[in-house]
Parts: C-alpha cells; sequence; structure tokens
C-alpha cells in the first residue's frame, strides 16, 4: 500500500494505485518481450558459436539452415517483431537439436555395424600391435 508521506492527498494516491494496476498488464508484456529477444539473442550466438566450432562435423544443408535461421532471426530482433522471434527461435531451437546430435556422432559412424570387422568403439576390444615370439 502506498503511503502519503510526500505530502500528496488520499485522491492522488489513489489515482497512483489506479495508473499502477492498469499499467501492471503492460509491464508484464513487455518484460515477456523483453526476456524472448534476450532468449532468442543467446540462442543466436550459440547457433553462431557451434557453427564456428563444429562446422566440420555438421552435414552441409544443416549448416545452411541454421546460417539461414539466424540470419532471419537476428532481422526479426533488430525489427523487434515478436511473432517473427517467437518462431524463428523455436525453429532454431529445434536445428541446434539436431545439429547438437549430428555433431555428437562419430564421423564414420558404426551405424549399420555388421558386415565391417571393426569392431565398434566401446565393445570392449583393445586396439595395438603384437608379435609372435
Amino acid at each position: 500500500m502506498i503511503e502519503p508521506t510526500s505530502g500528496l492527498s488520499e485522491d492522488e494516491v489513489e489515482r497512483m494505485v489506479r495508473e499502477a494496476e492498469r499499467f501492471a498488464a503492460e509491464d508484464r508484456r513487455r518484460a515477456e518481450e523483453v526476456e524472448l529477444l534476450n532468449r532468442a539473442d543467446n540462442a543466436a550466438y550459440e547457433a553462431e558459436r557451434l557453427l564456428r566450432e563444429r562446422s566440420d562435423s555438421l552435414p552441409s544443408g544443416l549448416k545452411l539452415q541454421l546460417e539461414n535461421q539466424v540470419q532471419a532471426l537476428r532481422q526479426s530482433i533488430e525489427q523487434r517483431d515478436i511473432n517473427a522471434v517467437r518462431s524463428g527461435l523455436e525453429a532454431l531451437e529445434r536445428s541446434m537439436d539436431e545439429a547438437s546430435r549430428a555433431a555428437a556422432e562419430p564421423v564414420g559412424s558404426t551405424a549399420g555395424f555388421g558386415d565391417q570387422d571393426i569392431p565398434p568403439p566401446d565393445s570392449g576390444a583393445v586396439e595395438g600391435e603384437f608379435r609372435e615370439v
């Protein structure tokens, strides 16, 4: 409760309380927008970092998709187009998940292992040299 300690009249205090209540919803909406814009900016930065650091382990189509999504998201952020930011962020997050999985797969993955003579990486086999004595 606001107390009239600064010489404000009771009517002025009531008016200020009504104004604060009236603008509370707008303040919440603006705070949510700022949070969304910050999340989007952070996601774009993380995507750019992933592209710099793990580009060689990503399929070229996925790299291009990420680059395009980052560019579109940055443009939406700059224009403060909240609907475009929201949808662009969702799309970028899905692509980042896909890219993280792709970057985590070892090159020459043993998917489809069976016809090969090479054991899978975690099969317990030890690679080394031997000599007959």
